[in-house]
């Protein structure tokens, strides 16, 4: 009985090209020589750059999810520092109305040549830690910024990021409280000062010379919030910066050799900033302290 042939639409369809071969010829020797070629090569590409495009939208929904967390956290941020502000206002009011009482003391004026020589001590230590602190922070804009120009290639370190950017959050409400209680520490200081009015007949020439430094701290103080708003703005540039990193995510693929290098040097610069951030906390810390003394030293 003669074989009935089959058309190529009857036959059933292969799922994938494993064990299928082609061929061809090369020219070996100047011979003119058949070779077969194994279809599963092209069927493994394909496999590969399926999974290559998954880890892609994985990694992109992972990278949007922790912008928005960071986002949430800088508005958190710069609450905190509005009240902060707000505090620190109220501070100064209230050593105004503390220096307009303070025109009357002469009785313990050799006792407060002493504690001013030592706050005036504690003070350049608070200007130099202030000026550390500028130089820091001005270090970490310009790391900042060339994080944001690496960002467009970052994926493989970003759980070891959010887990910084957490604690650094934690932090920042650590020194929010802590600045509550300085603020509540002066305004029991401003209380007590009331009791001291008995004592202040001979405090008039020396505190001449008192407020032009307190007047030199505050001004210092408006460069640091001067400072802050630089750096305020810096982060804006970076979100935009951001939304441009989106539109040019569909290049990435064709970058991930480049991005390893890249991403290890964002850790390095990720890691200074870390450091520079600890390095403000402990000039802040600092300054709270001095200005602790400065409050047991007054009479």
């Amino acid at each position: 009985m003669p074989v009935k042939k089959k058309k190529i639409s009857e036959l059933d369809e292969a799922q994938n090209m494993k064990g299928f071969f082609t061929i061809g010829y090369r020219i070996v020797n100047g011979v003119k020589t058949s070779l077969k070629f194994g279809l599963e090569k092209i069927q493994t590409a394909l496999d590969n750059m399926l999974k290559a495009t998954s880890d892609a939208q994985t990694a992109t929904t992972d990278m949007r999810q922790l912008e928005a967390t960071v986002e949430e956290n800088e508005s958190a941020r710069e609450t905190a520092e509005s009240r902060r502000n707000a505090s620190e206002q109220s501070r100064q009011t209230a050593e105004t109305n503390r220096s307009r009482e303070e025109q009357a003391r002469e009785a313990a004026e050799s006792v407060r040549i002493t504690n001013e020589n030592a706050r005036k001590s504690a003070e350049t230590s608070r200007v130099s830690e202030e000026d550390k602190r500028k130089t820091t922070e001005t270090e970490r804009v310009t790391a900042e910024t060339g994080r944001s120009s690496a960002e467009n290639i970052r994926k493989q370190n970003e759980d070891a990021r959010k887990t910084e950017e957490a604690a650094r959050v934690t932090a920042e409400d650590k020194r929010v409280i802590a600045e509550s209680g300085r603020v509540d520490t002066e305004a029991e200081r401003v209380s007590d000062e009331q009791t001291r009015k008995s004592n202040e007949d001979a405090r008039k020439t020396a505190e001449t010379g008192r407020s032009y430094a307190e007047s030199e701290r505050v001004k210092e103080e408006d460069k640091r919030k001067t400072a802050e708003s630089g750096r305020s703005s810096a982060e804006s540039t970076r979100v935009s910066a951001e939304d441009k990193r989106k539109a040019d995510e569909a290049t990435r693929e064709t970058n991930e050799t480049s991005r390893v290098a890249a991403e290890s040097e964002r850790v390095t610069v990720e890691s200074e900033r870390v450091s520079a951030e600890t390095a403000r906390k402990s000039a802040e810390t600092n300054r709270d302290s001095e200005e602790d003394k400065r409050n047991a030293a007054s009479p």
